[in-house]
């Protein structure tokens, strides 16, 4: 049997690495919670091993990112999909989608029409995150990307104005201005960059079978509905995104 075909390997031998990144992954009062996270124990107990709290690592972004990276059978998520990363992983999803920006005090002026009137200004960025990608892709030079492991330290960053903008996605990103200031709307998204899907992404040593099971248990629970109309996906993503 080749890698490809091997059979399905057990739930229990996988280790999960995921980041704070509410409302999809996040830690509250020490239990982990979200979007992403209901839907791995619903996908996991529609295989018939569902995950354990123990097998699931929240830290800092990059480290998650390398970890998947580097060891096996290890699964990563929220991770954006892009084509920068299609080789480096497998993938199931998509588990939703959101919207890189670009965030500015409300007291800034900045008139942004497209990726050229960025020019000059610096860009606060969490290291190894998609969004990253997304600037370079359209044009920002890399000299003006201020790195940081710690979303807080940017928004502080973007307080007193020592970087200009903070890249990152628009639910998340408010999201964690709420937490911080008690104000969803506390800055001003000045900048759209495209729509990106999130996935749980697999270590390449993990047999295309576990990868499809996992696909098909979420494809399952977008497609079963209640008898209300409503599927066990969308109950999860309203308890976490009120609706318009």
């Amino acid at each position: 049997l080749s890698l490809h075909d091997a059979l399905p390997i057990s739930i229990s031998t996988l280790t999960f690495y995921t980041e704070q990144f509410p409302p999809y992954n996040y830690q509250e009062n020490g239990t982990l919670e979200g979007i992403a996270v209901d839907l791995l124990v619903q996908i996991t107990d529609k295989m018939g091993n569902k995950v354990t709290s123990n097998q699931v690592h929240l830290g800092p972004w990059t480290d998650a990112y390398q970890a998947a990276l580097t060891e096996e059978n290890t699964v990563l998520f929220s991770m954006a999909r892009l084509p920068q990363r299609e080789q480096s992983f497998k993938w199931a999803g998509p588990l939703f989608t959101d919207t890189y920006v670009l965030f500015a005090k409300w007291d800034s002026n900045f008139t942004v029409n497209d990726a050229a009137d960025l020019k000059g200004y610096n860009i606060g960025v969490i290291t190894d995150t998609a969004g990253i990608f997304k600037l370079l892709d359209a044009g920002v030079d890399e000299s003006q990307l201020i790195y940081n492991t710690n979303a807080s330290v940017l928004i502080e960053k973007l307080s007193s104005g020592d970087i200009d903008f903070w890249c990152t996605a628009q639910t998340e990103g408010r999201t964690i201005i709420e937490q911080l200031t008690g104000n969803y709307y506390s800055f001003k998204v000045v900048f759209q960059l495209s729509d990106t899907d999130f996935y749980y992404g697999f270590s390449k040593d993990i047999p295309d079978s576990t990868v499809s099971s996992f696909q098909q248990a979420l494809d399952g629970l977008k497609q079963e509905k209640d008898g209300s109309g409503i599927s066990v996906y969308e109950q999860i993503l309203g308890r976490y995104i009120p609706t318009r």
